[in-house]
């Protein structure tokens, strides 16, 4: 008997699985009867701490961001597959896996090995929007240029994606992790706050999705201060111009133009929400009809790779050629960044990078790896040098061959190839990934207004307690210079009352960067 696979969309607050067989696709519910499973239930029932109710705290609320954390994520694919396999009465053990567009390495990567210790073996990690995509052509085989908007409940992902007979090719992608269902909830919730002091918040929540997902103003939720969508819309104005802005960088980076995408496939949060509905209209003139939502999109899309991969009867010819959301670095010293591959790379990638240093003693102790744009980077890994102190004598020229490649679940692998170039004599590091001290994942954090230019608000703190690390792997004469710059800048941090403010912080910031960069060439 052959084994069936099972498609897996591993949402932030709801899963759901689905399976192809018999020529079709089934949802599978859970003994509720649900077909999207909260996540915090299966947390629960292990004895996991679920995340905080949302409505216990007005205050903390806007602070609340998705945990990528390994025994969780085990444990919800664990009870996903116990339920798939009391549903199809048969092992289960492959699965394609749904993850945001926006995940870098250390999330893809632990996803995967939370599926290995789940008992699942993965066939592939497969991009939201991308799996959304191939549920909708199923449903309507033609060949077009469409959009797929996926507003989350901590992020909203944009992507473009060509459909050619069963070829999916996607263009590019981007992400606004301040951009979604909260922003609304937050925005509310803030009109309200004054007047919910000491009372219970969970109605007040409760309202707030209500009249999310309502075209006109409920009566269950009428208010003397608010009593119009009008309103509603001038309140979330703000949102609706990162929505369209989102769009169009990511048209732009496509060299397209709004008249050049045939459809517009709403998923996740987005396809609820009347706002959103309204917005694309405005922004692609199409009629409310001409704007799709495919019924559980994402987990019919991963069950339809999935078959694709693994039955060899499967009754559609499925090709995805997915994409690098994110740019890729070598950090050879703080600010000084040298691109492996830029943003939306083709899946897989690999890259040679060959450079010559005069020495290793100009290196840092460790090389890192970093994914991400400015201000948003995130540490993939790093190289650790120890290794050329015996290899290579002090003086004596260094090559240096970089080796990285991506796969098909966007996962990095990489190994650095260092020969003396006297001697010739190499050796090869392999790149260490988290977790290890100094590359923790970093997760931004949300604001109350949600209008700040997202950066973190330790930026600068934590910019300088890795310029003294990287004092101490310098020359004498450069390590004098930066401890310099950075007794400079920590005077003038504890010198400004107002040094919390994030526009003190960029200066700060800059102003570190343009002193290392002038002193220590």
């Amino acid at each position: 008997m052959a084994l069936l696979t099972i498609g897996v969309d591993l949402g932030e607050e709801l899963s759901s699985v689905a399976v192809f067989r018999n020529g079709r696709v089934d949802i599978i519910q859970d003994s509720q009867g649900r077909k999207k499973f909260p996540i915090a239930d299966f947390l629960r029932s292990e004895g996991n701490r679920p995340r905080q109710n949302r409505g216990s705290s007005l205050d903390n609320a806007e602070n609340s961001s998705p945990l990528i954390h390994q025994d969780r994520i085990t444990t919800i694919l664990r009870k996903i597959r116990s339920l798939a396999e009391s549903y199809l009465h048969e092992p289960v053990e492959h699965a394609v896996i749904t993850v945001p567009v926006s995940y870098g390495d250390l999330e893809r990567q632990t996803t995967r090995d939370a599926a290995r210790r789940a008992g699942l073996t993965v066939l592939r990690l497969l991009n939201t929007p991308t799996a959304a995509g191939i549920a909708h052509w199923v449903d309507r085989p033609r060949n077009s240029l469409m959009l797929v908007l996926d507003a989350a409940a901590s992020r909203a992902d944009a992507t473009l994606l060509e459909v050619s007979d069963g070829l999916f090719e996607i263009k590019c992608s981007g992400s606004d992790a301040w951009l979604d269902r909260r922003s609304y909830d937050l925005r509310l919730l803030e009109h309200f706050k004054p007047e919910m002091r000491g009372r219970n918040h969970d109605p007040a929540f409760e309202a707030c999705e209500l009249l999310e997902a309502s075209p006109s103003v409920p009566e269950s939720v009428s208010h003397d201060s608010f009593n119009n969508m009008d309103y509603f819309d001038n309140m979330c104005s703000d949102i609706a111009k990162s929505i369209k802005a989102l769009i169009s960088q990511v048209l732009k980076d496509g060299n397209l133009e709004i008249s050049d995408v045939q459809e517009v496939v709403l998923v996740g949060d987005s396809e609820l929400l009347p706002r959103f509905h309204g917005i694309i209209v405005q922004i692609f003139d199409h009629s409310p009809g001409g704007i799709w939502c495919p019924h559980m999109a994402c987990a019919r899309g991963a069950a339809l790779q999935a078959a694709s991969l693994f039955s060899p009867s499967f009754c559609y010819d499925l090709l995805v050629l997915d994409i690098v959301p994110s740019a890729t670095y070598l950090e050879l010293h703080a600010g000084c960044l040298v691109q492996i591959w830029p943003r939306n790379a083709v899946l897989t990638r690999q890259s040679t990078i060959r450079m010559a240093v005069p020495s290793h003693l100009s290196l840092p102790r460790n090389l890192k790896l970093l994914e991400g744009q400015f201000g948003r980077r995130k540490v993939v890994g790093a190289f650790d040098l120890t290794p050329l102190c015996t290899l290579v004598a002090p003086g004596r020229g260094l090559e240096i061959e970089l080796i990285a490649a991506v796969d098909l679940d966007g996962v990095l692998d990489a190994s650095l190839v260092c020969a003396d170039s006297d001697t010739h004599s190499e050796t090869t590091i392999i790149l260490k990934k988290p977790p290890f001290p100094g590359l923790e994942s970093q997760h931004p954090q949300r604001t109350q207004t949600g209008t700040d230019n997202g950066r973190p608000k330790g930026s600068v703190s934590s910019y300088v307690t890795s310029l003294k690390s990287l004092s101490r792997t310098l020359m004498p004469q450069q390590q004098k210079i930066l401890e310099n710059v950075v007794a400079q800048v920590e005077n003038q941090m504890r010198d400004r009352q107002d040094r919390n403010k994030v526009e003190d912080q960029l200066a700060l910031e800059q102003m570190i960067r343009y002193g290392v960069k002038q002193r220590c060439q």
